[in-house]
């Protein structure tokens, strides 16, 4: 539950095809290669991204969508599959589909049966996210090729990530400590060279 009140808080922005790829990977998602059906393959011939798998091999896919993704995979933390958007099969067999406008995304557990702890993160994103939806296909078919977890977002554009900031270089105010501030060079000097007073020849 503290993790399902994280994602309430949680701000999603948009991201790229390859930034979501990067990213995505790094966090230990996978996204599905072409199938090795030999109909996709002739199909895949007149597209020309340049990516090998299901995700973009149809066309671009909702960059907010994306971002929703990310914070979704943040969250679960047990691995996820994309399995499916805007790809050569939704372009044959569901010609203007949500997949084929670029709107949605099959995904499923790393595991690749249906999660109750990842159904409550979804439930969540659908009240967090206006114009967020998804299915259930392990238990709902819409007559895919096995069960899923069916993602379509038609809300608003989120904002693109900000970039991250480098780190201020260090200068002598925040080097020393702030009880103590370093004197100017030329300050320093001079209170070197100043006499001490009040001196007494040593006598043995």
């Amino acid at each position: 539950m503290i993790k399902l009140r994280l994602l309430l808080e949680q701000k999603a922005y948009k991201y790229t095809a390859a930034q979501f790829r990067t990213k995505w990977a790094a966090m230990g998602n996978t996204i599905k290669n072409y199938e090795s059906n030999p109909t996709w393959w002739k199909a895949k011939e007149k597209y020309a991204d340049k990516y090998g798998d299901e995700m973009t091999n149809g066309g671009a896919v909702n960059e907010s969508l994306l971002g929703i993704m990310i914070e979704l995979a943040k969250l679960f933390g047990k691995g996820l599959e994309v399995t499916g958007g805007n790809d050569v099969y939704h372009e044959l067999y569901r010609p203007g589909s949500s997949h084929q406008l670029g709107n949605a995304l099959d995904i499923v557990p790393a595991s690749g049966w249906r999660d109750t702890q990842f159904e409550k993160i979804l439930e969540s994103a659908v009240k967090l996210y206006p114009g967020f939806s998804y299915i259930n296909e392990f238990v709902k078919s819409t007559g895919g090729t096995g069960g899923h977890y069916h993602l379509e977002y038609n809300g608003p554009s989120f904002a693109s990530k900000p970039a991250a900031k480098s780190a201020a270089p260090k200068t002598p105010s925040t080097i020393y400590n702030n009880d103590y501030q370093a004197p100017a060079d030329a300050t320093r000097v001079n209170v070197y060279k100043k006499p001490m007073p009040n001196l007494k020849k040593y006598k043995p």
